[in-house]
């Protein structure tokens, strides 16, 4: 009696397990799996049972598609987890099974999708919270079912990408790991190999079930990381086939493929192909690298004002998202160059106190630190260099001799940090001595402004290696202007002259003016040193030209020629021009000296002092358009006055055609 009470009860609770698990099956149709239903029916399906994994994964995958921080992510885990583990348990052998019968595989398609879907939201997560021994232990477990078509997540894709990403690291932190970068990029490549062989392997069966183009794909998605792979390495022949095996793809990265022709610097390309990627990436919360990459960009053809506003813009957007830090390095970086430096040094300080999650970029922590340590170098030199500038006698004014003092202090430390961020990078070889690399995220000036104060002699010969070995033409100029500056601080300058005169001849050369600017003021202060003063006028405004911005912070003494317009005895004026004298600008060059034109009309605008300035070459072609700047506190905005003539901080100018006549108009009427 006992036992036929128990069987019923049994057959009921199964029966009542049955029906509920047919119920949630009928109600999930139709709800996605990032759906705003999905957390609702995911309550629901675990009331109605709680050993069925359906429930779990949609709790799972509504947490995961909503999380933005490390907080978010470590919630995700578990639902996730729970929901794989009862698959296992329920679902094993429909997991298991490999068939080319499309009837006998329909029942399992679900099943095995689910799994696929599951696994890919707990490996992104454990990427995400920085567990790579967690994502690697992961996929080698889903990798047990050798499920044959792979929608979400694909086990050999995925293992390189772990052993990519963690290249720089040992098996001594990461017990997956092999010894060294080499070893760890040669399991990349066996991981890849290994992946095209599965493929093949389940397109076998795959064929009679799926259309023929869907199954190619899985080739296209294996192509995508060897293209990431033979750019990483710089074997640009095999990069460039598997991006164009890929070209006609969905998969086609824009962004990587972006980031590759900026590698063997085609500017144009890079520049296209990132506008691109910012359609194919729009809305996705990881780090969008177009927009971090196209402000280096900005910086070498010194499109600043626009790439300034692109990138405020983009970060009211998107808000303190994964990016959030990457964004502002990318604008204090731009700032700097434009001379903005206070708010550089908001940017800056913005990135340093933010926890970046790096999220589905090869881009880790130490890119990031050694990234916005670098620009803070860059805004102490320039800060150093402006007080300089801004006072051409310093040499005796205390107070500047004081703050000197106080920079000196913070560029010595800021150094010694760098070098020993620098001394614990074994990619330094490849991504920061070795220009244009793939996994770079800092300009090739800012490499020089790192190691100029390095050992010369070993810099000298890791850049003639490159010059000789590196198949990459249009990145020799780069190794040239290197090894060039090195020659300079040893007291070559007859090498260095001739190496510059070579980067001139190079057809690409104009294309990065701030390679440009750099080569025109390297042979200025050669010509200084020779006592060449007709050869360095010519070229300081050749650098104006090219890139005004530089000037205030360089080792030479700018040419102007200042035409002003007041009423005759305003005192005001006599008082802001006088303030304007004493900054390290020979603001009254001879007519024959070839130096920019400014135009400044004063103009009193109640208790202030209202300046209207413009800037033009020699041919009338405008520099800097007409603007305004009202003179109220004098500490303040004669400084600002003064480097807005040099373009710093400005609006920017779009001239168009009907402009172009306007632009060799009269100057306003002027005293000098």
């Amino acid at each position: 009696m006992a036992l036929t009470f128990a069987l019923n009860t049994h057959a009921q609770r199964t029966l009542t397990k049955e029906a509920a698990r047919y119920e949630i099956d009928a109600k999930r149709m139709g709800v996605d799996y990032f759906s705003k239903d999905a957390l609702p029916r995911s309550r629901e399906f675990k009331r109605l049972d709680s050993t069925y994994y359906v429930g779990w994964m949609l709790e799972g995958s509504y947490t995961y598609d909503r999380a933005a921080d490390y907080q978010g992510f470590s919630n995700a885990v578990a639902p996730l987890r729970k929901a794989m583990q009862l698959m296992e348990k329920d679902f094993g052998k429909q997991l298991g099974t490999r068939t080319s019968d499309v009837m006998t595989y329909i029942p399992l398609l679900r099943f095995q999708q689910d799994y696929n879907f599951i696994t890919y939201c707990l490996y992104n997560c454990y990427s995400n919270l920085e567990e790579p021994d967690s994502a690697f232990n992961l996929i080698r477990r889903y990798s047990r079912y050798n499920i044959q078509k792979e929608f979400y997540v694909e086990t050999y894709n995925a293992l390189a990408w772990l052993y990519h990403r963690n290249r720089f690291y040992t098996a001594d932190r990461i017990p997956f790991l092999k010894n060294n970068i080499a070893e760890n990029e040669k399991m990349v490549h066996l991981m890849l190999d290994s992946g095209v062989r599965k493929v093949t392997l389940d397109n076998k069966l795959n064929n009679t079930i799926f259309q023929p183009q869907i199954n190619a794909q899985d080739y296209d998605k294996v192509y995508h990381y060897y293209s990431l792979y033979f750019a990483y390495n710089f074997k640009v022949d095999s990069a460039q086939k598997y991006y164009d095996k890929l070209r006609n793809s969905p998969y086609f990265p824009f962004n990587n493929y972006a980031n590759f022709m900026g590698v063997l610097g085609n500017f144009d390309e890079a520049y296209q192909n990132y506008a691109n990627a910012a359609m194919q990436d729009a809305g996705d919360k990881r780090l969008q690298e177009w927009s971090y990459y196209t402000s280096i960009l900005d910086v070498y053809t010194g499109r600043l004002k626009t790439g300034i506003n692109r990138m405020t813009d983009f970060i009211q957007a998107v808000g303190s998202t994964p990016g959030y830090g990457w964004y502002n390095i990318g604008l204090a970086r731009m700032y700097a160059y434009d001379g903005q430096l206070d708010k550089s040094e908001t940017a800056i300080t913005k990135a340093k106190g933010f926890k970046e999650l790096h999220i589905g970029t090869t881009l880790g922590q130490n890119h990031y630190d050694f990234s916005a340590s670098l620009v803070d170098l860059d805004l102490l030199e320039k800060r150093y260099a402006a007080l300089k500038f801004e006072h051409k006698n310093w040499w005796y004014n205390p107070i500047v001799l004081s703050k000197m003092a106080a920079l000196k202090g913070k560029l010595w430390f800021q150094r010694f940090m760098l070098v020993n961020q620098f001394a614990g990078n074994p990619e330094r070889d490849r991504v920061v001595y070795r220009l244009f690399s793939t996994e770079s995220t800092v300009s090739w000036d800012e490499i020089w402004l790192l190691i100029k104060n390095f050992s010369t002699r070993y810099f000298t010969d890791t850049y003639r290696k490159y010059l000789a070995s590196d198949e990459r033409p249009a990145i020799q100029k780069y190794y040239r202007y290197s090894l060039a500056r090195l020659y300079m601080k040893q007291g070559r300058e007859d090498e260095a002259g001739r190496m510059f005169q070579q980067i001139m001849q190079d057809t690409t050369y104009k294309r990065d003016k701030l390679l440009q600017a750099r080569v025109t003021e390297a042979l200025a202060e050669l010509a200084d040193e020779r006592g060449d003063e007709r050869s360095r006028n010519e070229l300081l405004y050749r650098m104006y030209q090219v890139y005004p911005q530089l000037l205030p912070f360089g080792e030479l003494k700018p040419n102007f020629r200042l035409n002003t317009a007041t009423a005759e005895g305003d005192k005001d004026f006599e008082r802001i021009v006088r303030k304007m004298k004493k900054f390290r600008v020979n603001w009254d060059a001879p007519t024959g000296t070839p130096a920019p034109e400014a135009y400044l009309k004063f103009e009193h605008d109640g208790k202030f002092v209202k300046v209207k300035y413009y800037v033009v070459d020699h041919t009338g072609n405008i520099v800097v358009p007409m603007q305004s700047i009202s003179i109220k506190e004098e500490s303040e905005d004669i400084p600002q006055l003064v480097y807005r003539l040099f373009n710093c901080g400005n609006e920017q100018y779009y001239r168009l055609p009907e402009e172009e006549e306007a632009a060799t108009a009269a100057p306003v009427e002027a005293d000098h």
